[in-house]
């Protein structure tokens, strides 16, 4: 039985079986809640939702995005991401005492265009579905009231953010310097958002529609205070947060920390970027207040400009398509910018700067285009200051470039298929069409073609197992089977064969045991029963190991007994040491003689043997270890070279990272991912850090120019290896291909020791996606989760769609060709060159 809490008041729902829904039996809400199948899931969520109960919703929302990292189906965690999005806070009504939602983040967007409530409403179950239906109504309604009282409010020029009162009620030393700032900026003649005065006469009335339009209106935020837990109240941070928010959009507005009697390294992460003021400094309202005018009066004259020259804008706008027309793309850019330097919210023109980036004549050549532009800089600003007629249109035109995409990535996955189909004459080919049909099962007649390479797979492995009597044979059909292990009877012929393989293992040591056995000789006793406890499981060898033992006990007994005769003749012996001194000095030369045949043949051989039973167990690595001390014997040679060739897949430990406690080190296991001229290509098994490509947006990103390269070869160089290890590390020729699917360049070649794979080292090396998943180490998983990080994946050096983007390998496999921001901070797996001698 899962307990979960209300969701409104805190309160625990009792849950059983598999049902979506549960009532609060404190206060009596109907509520939908998750479908849990283990107990980290079910701590996230109390956890997320005792953010979001407290207000404290980006917290909430980080550990959201992390559950639908391990599954994108999960219905209730994205319903929970757009009560954080929209700032819901259930209250009680003092009329009915039911709990009712109110809205503490405003959107422009609709509840019913959010992309994340589609997502809920798509997997949700019936019940699930009606209680999301039914709240978004009421979200919607209440959304609508903000936005229709918050049109008719004046615009701000200035927001003041600040904590009024304490934890006592007392008033803050924030609201006093506060109401110095107001005065000082009024005075001016600046319009300013202060809640303490501007708030005054709206008591008994809702003060988000209020709140939303000045934080939407106001050119400058000043966030002010005394102590760090004032700058990261709940409603102080609501209120800057959402200002960084539109920053980030695009908008331009500017944010300046005030800060007094406290460490400016004590202000928030977030405005680490940003010049914070000292208020205690002489001088800080003056410098203050001068700062402001510039920021603000600049942009009070440009929007009377705009005011005044509208047919200038629609002038240059028409221009701007004269250009497309004759497909002078730069030009058309050019204009569409002069444009947006008058209206910076000027829809049309980021239409404009979307057709030139695309090379499109018109609107209509949008549709066309195979490109998703859903993730265009210039798409997300049209949309947002698009009227709700254009935001339809543009809307549609996203939907068919995502379809256009799906559709080409589809037909050109399907004719690859069909094309080595058409040619198609052994295993290996069915194989790799089986791979490429299974990325799209349900286009066209995929699973028919499938269906077809299935059998042609199994008729050539039960061709093989007929005739089948060497242990590579049956490695060979298992090899095939394993590729269709649902299809037919497969699993029970993998079965058939492994045993097949322990039979051409075991059963010449299994008879040679029992001839060893036939004798009396206390040596060869002991030998039989070393054989036969080397397989303890096959056929009677646990019995004959009784049977060793009994006969080695006879045996020993008259030894013992032939003792007393030994030493009578021990007499003798000596009087015949003086006959035999010479025979002697011949035996010891025969025994020297024996040493050496024994370091020269008889050595090289139990390793050879050894190395044989290894290879043909594929432990490649350990039989290459001991064909390597074989030396010259036999055709040990060519078997080392046959393991390093097999060597893919192995694992291998070099250098020391800490993995489970920061302060300590632990050897770090690299995966072989291919051999070539004797040199290995190693990736790291697990992923050992989380850093950003580059540090900051001014840097440029791409591999040559990224500090992410930097670290690996500098920093995490010293950490991990020794000076001798570094050594041992091949510096390679780094080359990175543009991005297969948007061709942006990859920038020039580096000379590396360090390096991070590329888009086509991961198709290569990881043809199915399953293979590719990562976990981090337990030092790794401690930092994502005490630092609220979301599990994105693991960073490639190839670039994404566009600069700025860097693709990524997803927490489920997916190659993300669109790629992340560089400055996001993603899990590290860093790989290298290294000579296979220095390991084998």
């Amino acid at each position: 039985m899962a307990i979960f809490k209300c969701k409104m008041c805190g309160g625990d729902l009792n849950v059983t079986g598999e049902t979506g829904v549960a009532e609060c039996e404190y206060c009596g809400t109907q509520q939908t809640i998750p479908k849990l199948n283990d107990e980290k899931r079910m701590n996230l969520y109390d956890r997320a939702n005792h953010f979001r109960r407290n207000n404290e919703f980006d917290k909430a929302m980080s550990i959201y995005e992390s559950i639908l990292e391990e599954d994108h189906t999960d219905a209730e965690a994205y319903w929970s991401l757009i009560l954080c999005k929209y700032g819901i806070e259930y209250v009680e009504d003092p009329s009915s005492h039911k709990r009712v939602p109110t809205c503490n983040r405003t959107q422009f967007t609709s509840i019913f265009d959010d992309v994340d409530y589609q997502s809920a409403l798509k997997y949700a179950d019936p019940n699930q579905k009606r209680i999301y239906e039914t709240e978004a109504k009421a979200i919607d309604e209440i959304q609508k009231g903000i936005l229709e009282i918050s049109q008719k409010e004046e615009p701000f020029d200035i927001f003041i953010c600040y904590k009024e009162t304490d934890n006592h009620g007392r008033r803050t030393p924030d609201s006093v310097l506060a109401t110095e700032l107001y005065h000082e900026l009024t005075e001016i003649g600046f319009k300013v958002f202060f809640s303490r005065i501007t708030l005054e006469d709206k008591l008994g009335s809702a003060y988000e529609p209020y709140i939303f339009a000045a934080l939407n209106s106001s050119k400058v935020m000043v966030v002010l205070g005394t102590r760090a837990e004032y700058f990261n109240a709940v409603w102080v941070k609501n209120e800057w947060n959402r200002y960084l928010a539109l920053i980030r959009q695009g908008a331009k507005k500017t944010l300046i920390p005030a800060y007094k009697d406290m460490d400016p390294y004590d202000l928030p992460e977030e405005f680490s970027h940003l010049q914070a003021l000292d208020m205690s400094k002489l001088g800080f309202m003056q410098d203050l207040t001068h700062g402001i005018q510039k920021l603000v009066e600049p942009e009070k004259e440009q929007e009377d400009d705009t005011a005044t020259s509208g047919v200038t804008v629609n002038s240059l706008l028409k221009r701007a398509h004269i250009f497309l027309e004759d497909e002078d793309w730069a030009s058309a850019d050019e204009y569409c910018e002069k444009v947006l330097d008058m209206d910076p919210e000027f829809s049309d023109a980021y239409i404009g700067k979307l057709l030139a980036f695309y090379h499109c004549k018109t609107e209509q050549e949008l549709t066309k285009l195979c490109i998703p532009i859903e993730n265009n800089n210039n798409f997300e600003k049209a949309l947002r200051f698009a009227d709700p007629e254009t935001a339809q249109k543009l809307k549609s035109y996203q939907e068919q470039t995502l379809k256009n995409y799906h559709y080409q990535k589809n037909e050109e996955i399907y004719q690859q298929a069909m094309e080595q189909l058409k040619y198609c004459t052994n295993n290996t080919p069915f194989i790799k069409i089986i791979q490429l049909l299974n990325k799209i099962p349900e286009y066209k007649d995929a699973k028919e073609k499938i269906a077809f390479c299935k059998e042609k797979i199994y008729q050539l492995a039960i061709y093989e197992l007929e005739s089948a009597v060497s242990i590579p044979s049956f490695y060979h059909i298992i090899s095939l089977l394993e590729n269709i292990p649902d299809y037919k009877d497969s699993t029970e012929k993998i079965k058939l064969c492994n045993q097949k393989i322990e039979d051409c293992n075991y059963a010449p040591i299994y008879s040679s045991a029992k001839l060893l056995m036939q004798s009396n000789i206390l040596s060869n006793l002991y030998t039989a029963k070393e054989k036969l406890e080397s397989i303890p499981n096959y056929h009677d060898a646990k019995e004959l190991i009784k049977q060793c033992n009994e006969k080695i006990s006879e045996t020993e007994d008259k030894l013992k007994q032939n003792l007393s005769l030994q030493h009578q003749k021990k007499m003798q012996r000596r009087r015949l040491i003086k006959i035999i001194g010479i025979p002697i000095v011949i035996l010891a030369v025969l025994i020297t003689v024996g040493i050496i045949i024994f370091s020269v043949v008889i050595s090289p051989s139990m390793k050879y043997n050894q190395a044989i039973s290894d290879f043909n167990n594929r432990n490649y690595l350990e039989a290459a270890e001991l064909f390597s001390k074989a030396g010259s014997y036999q055709d040990s040679s060519h078997y080392l070279q046959n393991c390093i060739e097999n060597l893919h897949g192995q694992t291998v430990t070099f250098g020391n990272y800490p993995q489970t406690d920061p302060n300590q080190k632990e050897p770090i296991e690299w995966r072989i991912l291919t051999v070539k001229d004797g040199n290995a290509l190693l990736l790291s098994d697990k992923s050992l850090d989380c850093r950003p490509f580059i540090d900051s947006l001014d840097d440029y990103g791409t591999w040559y120019h990224s500090t992410l390269r930097k670290w690996l070869n500098e920093d995490f160089m010293k950490t991990a290896f020794s000076k001798q290890e570094q050594q041992k590390i091949i510096t390679s020729t780094i080359s990175t291909p543009p991005n297969p699917t948007y061709g942006t360049l990859g920038g020039q070649d580096t000379k590396d020791k360090l390096f991070l794979l590329s888009i086509d080292q991961v198709e290569t090396y990881f043809p199915e996606k399953q293979n590719r998943f990562s976990l981090p180490t337990q030092q790794l998983e401690d930092t994502i989760l005490s630092e609220f990080l979301p599990r994105n994946g693991w960073y490639l050096r190839s670039p994404g769609m566009t600069a700025g983007l860097i693709s990524c390998v997803s927490t489920v496999g997916e190659i993300n060709m669109v790629g992340k921001y560089a400055e996001n901070r993603m899990e590290i797996r860093p790989a290298m060159w290294i000579a296979v001698k220095e390991f084998v």
